[in-house]
């Protein structure tokens, strides 16, 4: 009966696995793939049993991908958890596409190393970056709206 259990345990967790959103990766400590669901297939073009043996960090572009190898060793090293939002490799109709990432330490016997859980913030970041060039401008426009002011009270004064 106990094995029944398992066996059905073990098919409730993998139907999560299959069909969540976030890429799922678990990885050894040299970001070697062990284990992807198929989410990940998006970043690797990989079936997941393809994925397994190749480097999650080939995926990701620089600076990003140092940051990923800094990541996981620092996981390694504090046993914690660590965030950080890395850009993939690949592209959606010419955009770079970004991803949240939490990393954190699978640790046991059997088999240690990170578990990496990615979700999509593409749409998050260009927002991001849309408002942070519209600041920009406004910033200029203030300037020189406020060289204006200072001009035109200049001038007054001088009349």
């Amino acid at each position: 009966m106990d094995e029944e259990k398992f066996i059905r345990s073990e098919k409730y967790y993998k139907t999560i696995l299959d069909n969540i959103k976030e890429h799922i990766i678990h990885v050894d400590t040299t970001g070697k793939i062990l284990f992807a669901n198929h989410a990940t297939e998006i970043i690797t073009h990989k079936k997941p049993n393809e994925a397994v043996g190749f480097y999650l960090q080939d995926y990701i572009v620089s600076p990003s991908k140092d940051m990923f190898i800094s990541a996981l060793q620092k996981v390694m090293d504090t046993k914690e958890t660590y965030e950080l939002n890395i850009a993939y490799q690949y592209k959606i109709h010419g955009n770079l596409v970004w991803y949240e990432t939490v990393l954190t330490p699978l640790i046991d016997d059997i088999t240690p190393g990170i578990i990496v859980i990615s979700r999509d913030i593409t749409v998050m970041k260009k927002l991001e970056n849309n408002l942070q060039r519209k600041k920009e401008k406004l910033d200029i426009a203030s300037d020189a709206l406020q060289s204006a002011f200072h001009e035109m009270g200049r001038i007054s004064k001088e009349q």
